[in-house]
Formats: C-alpha cells, structure tokens, sequence
C-alpha cells in the first residue's frame, strides 16, 4: 500500500465523527456500538444477526439450558442454508445425508455427538467444493479419541479453532451441550467456513462475511485500512460492527496510523488519554474524542479553525 499523506489519514478519521454526528440515529446505531449487545461474547451477538438465537433468548439461564438434538439439528439446517448447501436446509435432509446420525429428536446433544456431526456436515462441505480437508491428522482429547474416518475434519475443526476443548486437554465427550455453546459451535462453523469461501474469490477488496461490500462503512473501512488504522490488529472475517472497541486495540490503532504517516506515537499522550481505565477494558465514546485530538494536533493543528466545545459531561 502507499504511504498516507496527512490530509487522507485526518479526513479518514474525520468522516467516521462526522457520521456519528451528523448522520442522525440510523447511522449513529450504524457507527457506534449496541449498549445492548456490545459486551456479549462475538459468537452470541453475531449469533443474533444471522438467526441463530433471538434477543430473547440472551439470558443467562436461558443460554444455559441443555438442548436436544432436535433443536441443534434446526439451527444446523439454518447454517447449512446459509452456507449455499440448500439441498441440506431441512432436518430430513440433513439426516438423509448423514449429517445428522439416527432421528433427531426430544434427547440432549452430547459434546462428543457435537464434534462428530460437525465433522459430518464438514465432509459434506468439502464434497461440495467449498472448503478444503487437508491430509491432516486430528488431535485426540484426553477423554475423546477422534474416528479415523473424521480424522481429516476434525483436524479442520481444531484448526480453524472451532473445537478446542477444555484447558485440561479433555472433550467433556459425555456433557450435555447447551445453548450458549451450541451457538458457539455453530456461529465459528459457519464464520469459518465462509471465510474460506471467501478466500477463493478474487481479492480485490476488503471483505467481511457479515457486512456487504455496498455498507456505507465499507468505504470509511476500506480508508482507515489504508491509513494503517489495522496495521497492528488482526482482523476477523467478521467486521463484528456492534462490538466494543477495547483500550488495547485502539491504542493499536493510533499506532498504526501514525506508524503508517511515519510519525512517531507520544506514548506519554497515549497513556494520558486513556489513564483512568486498564489496557483489556472498553473504550468509551470520551476515549475517542481524546484520540482524535491528538490525530488533528499532529496532522493538522495549522489547517483547523474551530471553536472549542464544552460538554455538560
């Protein structure tokens, strides 16, 4: 990428203000996180985009109930349908291609079940093209010993951290699967899978499974992108728009532009800026106020004429 002058990288940063200002409040929504779903788990809230769980369902004892096979299989058929394998968007389909194993029905989902019809519905996957099963060999959990003839999906799985089991090294092969990690389980098959979809394409822009190429935000994204706003982040395939932005990345993110502008970062100001919280708590909206005065100090302090604004907080 080329190197940003001053004016692109202000402006940049200055349009995602302006929206969040001027925009009124389908685009401040748009911009600024959810106070609602901010703070959820990514695998919950983006759950809820895509139909997975409803906003209902996101309490504690809700998500910790145990679900039946049934209820997995429903949701499973919705990922699959989403995925672009509509011959297996229904239960009965899913159990005539062996995805699902026996008649779904009223009994609880065990762990190792889980793994097992994840690895089904990856083989299928992979025999329709759209990911690819490496000649890789999976690791086996202390409690659980993957079938050789899941070995390869598996292994995919464990590699593109969908199952990754306790810190103990164990499954938990014989518990009951919940609903907050049946949504778990299934939001990252479906992430990972589309991402590898995705990466087949050409790639000629920047591109996130949940957010489409024609948002207003691809461009002010696609502006900061080259600005080096995500130099030193890692980027998901989901853009994850309601999610908060912690202190951590977007101190990172200060550094990346002014890495990119070739510019040396004061870290006195940055540690000033962001002094009254921890590095692994949320940003709030007074953070950003700050950040960006110190952007506009050091890009553009002579070309600015405005008056200062006191707020009642």
């Amino acid at each position: 990428m080329k190197q940003a002058n001053n004016y692109f990288v202000t402006g940049a940063l200055l349009t995602v203000l302006l929206i969040a200002l001027l925009g009124g409040n389908g685009l401040i929504k748009m911009v600024l996180a959810s106070s609602e779903h901010g703070r959820l788990p990514r695998e919950l809230r983006l759950g809820c985009e895509i139909c997975l769980i409803s906003p209902q369902q996101l309490k504690t004892a809700t998500l910790n109930k145990k679900i039946t096979s049934a209820v997995f299989a429903e949701k499973l058929s919705l990922i699959m349908m989403l995925l672009g394998a509509q011959e297996s968007a229904e239960i009965k389909e899913l159990t005539r291609a062996g995805i699902i194993a026996g008649k779904a029905g009223s009994g609880n989902m065990s762990r190792a079940n889980t793994i097992e019809t994840l690895a089904r519905a990856a083989i299928i996957l992979s025999g329709k093209g759209l990911i690819t099963l490496e000649d890789a060999k999976a690791k086996n959990f202390r409690d659980y010993k993957v079938a050789e003839k899941y070995t390869e999906a598996v292994a995919w799985l464990q590699a593109k951290y969908i199952v990754r089991g306790y810190p103990d090294g164990t499954l938990g092969k014989g518990k009951s699967l919940t609903l907050r990690e049946a949504v778990f389980f299934l939001y990252r098959f479906y992430e990972a899978v589309s991402s590898e979809m995705m990466s087949k394409r050409p790639a000629e822009k920047l591109s996130f499974i949940d957010i489409p190429l024609s948002h207003p935000m691809m461009e002010i994204i696609e502006n900061l992108t080259r600005g080096g706003a995500f130099d030193k982040l890692i980027l998901r395939p989901s853009f994850d728009g309601d999610s908060f932005v912690s202190v951590s990345d977007l101190t990172e993110m200060l550094n990346g532009v002014f890495a990119r502008a070739g510019k040396e970062t004061d870290q006195v100001r940055i540690k000033a800026i962001f002094a009254d919280c921890s590095g692994d708590s949320f940003s709030q909206r007074r953070h950003l106020t700050l950040a960006l005065e110190y952007i506009l100090d050091d890009f553009a302090r002579d070309k600015l004429n405005a008056k200062k604004i006191d707020y009642r907080d």
